[in-house]
């Protein structure tokens, strides 16, 4: 696999950081992580189907067509894939979610354009994913 191993240590670097921003926050009761949790069926779904669904999405399928498009700029392709990977996630009706979730699309994809590699943004997804999701962010109140 071409880049499997550049783009699994860039996406460590950064779930790494993750980790390290959610024990921050958390320490400081900046985010809540006592609420209920969702069962272990759906970080199953979460981790094995979903995270890397969205991968597809909105960084190889979304990049693959931008560049048959002629949107060759690093920076707009960055953009566009962290805008719609955001927008995606207002379902949770959450503006914390909304930023997070573009913060975390631009590191995703930027890594994704250097090291143009599904399985290392796919494991990086899941695993922030699965701590956002912990933390009380990315998840619905209703």
């Amino acid at each position: 696999m071409t880049y499997l191993k550049q783009s699994l240590e860039a996406n460590a670097f950064f779930v790494l950081l993750s980790a390290a921003l959610f024990f921050f926050l958390s320490g400081y009761g900046l985010i809540e992580t006592d609420a209920d949790h969702p069962r272990a069926l759906f970080f199953v779904f979460y981790i094995l189907i979903s995270s890397p669904l969205q991968e597809f999405l909105f960084r190889s399928f979304l990049f693959a067509e931008m560049n048959r498009a002629g949107i060759k700029q690093p920076s707009v392709q960055i953009f566009v894939s962290a805008a719609v990977f955001s927008f995606i996630h207002i379902i949770y009706f959450d503006v914390t979610t909304a930023l997070a979730t573009f913060a975390a699309g631009i590191v995703l994809a930027a890594i994704y354009r250097k090291y143009p590699n599904l399985a290392g943004v796919s494991l990086a997804h899941a695993a922030i994913g699965t701590m956002a999701i912990i933390a009380g962010i990315a998840r619905t109140t209703a």
